[in-house]
């Protein structure tokens, strides 16, 4: 529009949808089952996807020391020069026992795993923030602009299995707005 008036005035057109990646929070365990058949360690976890058809690097490539970051429930800064490729899934977990992690997950050892975080997800409800640097501003502290954002619940519309009874949320369609419960269900 060439004015405020304009902008206010409207034309009846809808929004855009919401902008969705390049990497996006696919599955998050806030509540794991004490136990299972499968012995799976109960840990939290958080894991993304890069939906992209390119290599995402979860830096500013002039200032690699300047990473992506998990915030909301938890904190979490990704370490220096991490790339995730188009396709690529990487966990970050609460667990500083990766290995014993990947083993009673059975996690294919071309998934990256990072941890563990600092804090913990509520099991209420919480929200996680996958957060990306963006400039430095005139006081010296990095900006960050929100990449994607989650905040769910234990109670409906949200999926119940995921609330300790041995499933985690997992997002339905990689490719859709993410916050909201319709695109989310319980995954073993």
């Amino acid at each position: 529009p060439a004015s405020v008036e304009a902008f206010r005035s409207g034309t009846g057109a809808r929004n855009a949808a919401p902008k969705v990646g390049p990497v996006v929070i696919n599955e998050i365990m806030y509540h794991p089952a004490a136990t299972n058949a499968l012995g799976r360690m109960p840990v939290e976890y958080v894991e993304l996807l890069n939906v992209s058809g390119a290599p995402v690097r979860l830096y500013i490539v002039t200032e690699p020391t300047n990473s992506w970051s998990l915030t909301g429930g938890v904190s979490y800064a990704f370490p220096t020069n991490l790339t995730l490729q188009p396709g690529q899934f990487l966990l970050v977990t609460a667990t500083n026992d990766l290995t014993g992690f990947r083993a009673s997950y059975g996690i294919a050892t071309n998934v990256v795993i990072l941890g563990p975080w600092s804090k913990g997800l509520n099991n209420s409800g919480d929200t996680v923030r996958l957060r990306a640097p963006n400039t430095v501003e005139e006081d010296g502290t990095l900006g960050r602009y929100v990449v994607d954002e989650v905040t769910y619940k234990d109670q409906l519309p949200w999926p119940l299995a995921a609330d300790g009874l041995g499933g985690s949320l997992e997002r339905t369609d990689p490719l859709a707005y993410g916050n909201t419960p319709d695109n989310w269900h319980a995954a073993p």
